[in-house]
């Protein structure tokens, strides 16, 4: 447990990851590619793909985030394209958040 909470710290220290890279590999890698770019939306188009993904493990990761996370331009379209998800957990996921 001390391990991942050690990776997550330097995953949100690090938004020079190539998180193309991490998206185009398996679903946990993709899934902590949406929950890094939601804090850093870099590069823009990364969310609307991940938004898409065909799990919907992913873009539920990607959700939740997202709802703890102040709108910016750039996430515009993922949040568009999860908003009419067609999985409800996934749009339940947008609109509710727990603590930041």
């Amino acid at each position: 447990m001390v391990l991942s909470e050690a990776w997550r710290g330097y995953f949100y220290q690090a938004p020079d990851l190539d998180l193309g890279f991490l998206a185009g590999q398996g679903r946990a890698s993709r899934s902590l590619a949406g929950i890094i770019w939601a804090r850093h939306p870099c590069p823009s188009h990364l969310g609307a793909r991940l938004a898409a993904d065909p799990d919907p493990r992913v873009r539920r990761a990607l959700a939740e985030k997202l709802a703890r996370t102040d709108p910016t331009s750039e996430q515009r379209d993922a949040r568009k394209i999860l908003a009419n998800d067609p999985a409800h957990s996934v749009r339940t996921a947008l609109l509710v958040s727990d603590a930041p």
